[in-house]
């Protein structure tokens, strides 16, 4: 149960649900306006208390529309009390031609609370099908323990007319990037355990890669061609973990 709900502009929170696959209340985040322009400004503060649980997902794609000033901007504040859980699960990112967009997080945690935050940016849109024709899309998550100890800065920068997202060295042959974060007091699995269920759940266009430090953080990226296939391969690691909590 919210105990307080404040919304003001295109952003509204729809009213909770409780799926049939979830125990969790889901809230969901809708813009109203339809997207994002070159100048918006958003805020979202979010407080969980001790012990509650909560997701937060979106009600449709995120769509960055091109900017002709300055770059669009979203900063989500979270605090987090003990035993408290937090699933982030927004819709895939669409940035336009021309888009330049800039998503800050900052998580305060307990100690032992759970934070699973997971994320897709696709190749865009544009008018005569050209990949990657946005200017910037940066998506910056940084979560720390509630004494100030940081436990993970997670930041990815897409900039195609700095560094071509196609090259090797990024994204090489694939369109969409996904990213699960998964941070919890020795509750997290083993590394070599989550590769083993990437590879299960692999198809032939995703590419997976795994990190994190033991008991703590999970960080796992997926390479893929559709926004449905990198689902699937972020939902079949989620869904471990979950399982292993």
């Amino acid at each position: 149960m919210a105990e307080r709900q404040f919304c003001t502009g295109a952003l509204k929170v729809m009213r909770p649900t409780v799926r049939p696959d979830s125990a969790l209340p889901h809230w969901t985040l809708m813009n109203v306006g339809g997207g994002y322009v070159g100048g918006d400004r958003y805020a979202i503060d979010l407080r969980l208390g001790p012990g509650s649980h909560a997701v937060l997902d979106g009600q449709a794609a995120t769509k960055i529309f091109r900017s002709e000033g300055t770059h669009a901007l979203q900063r989500t504040e979270i605090r987090m009390g003990s035993g408290s859980h937090l699933v982030l699960r927004p819709q895939a990112l669409i940035a336009y031609r021309g888009a330049r967009y800039v998503q800050e997080t900052t998580v305060t945690m307990a100690s032992d609370s759970r934070l699973v935050s997971r994320e897709i940016v696709t190749a865009g849109w544009s008018p005569d099908g050209q990949h990657f024709a946005f200017d910037s899309v940066r998506l910056r998550l940084r979560a720390n323990l509630t004494n100030g100890n940081p436990l993970l800065i997670d930041n990815l920068l897409l900039e195609p007319r700095m560094l071509d997202p196609r090259s090797p060295l990024v994204l090489g042959d694939h369109t969409h990037l996904g990213t699960l974060v998964v941070i919890s007091a020795g509750r997290i699995p083993q590394v070599a355990a989550v590769r083993e269920i990437c590879a299960a759940a692999s198809e032939p266009d995703l590419r997976f890669g795994v990190g994190g430090i033991a008991g703590r953080t999970l960080v796992v990226r997926c390479l893929g061609n559709s926004t449905q296939s990198v689902e699937r391969g972020l939902h079949a690691v989620e869904s471990f973990c979950h399982s292993a909590d």
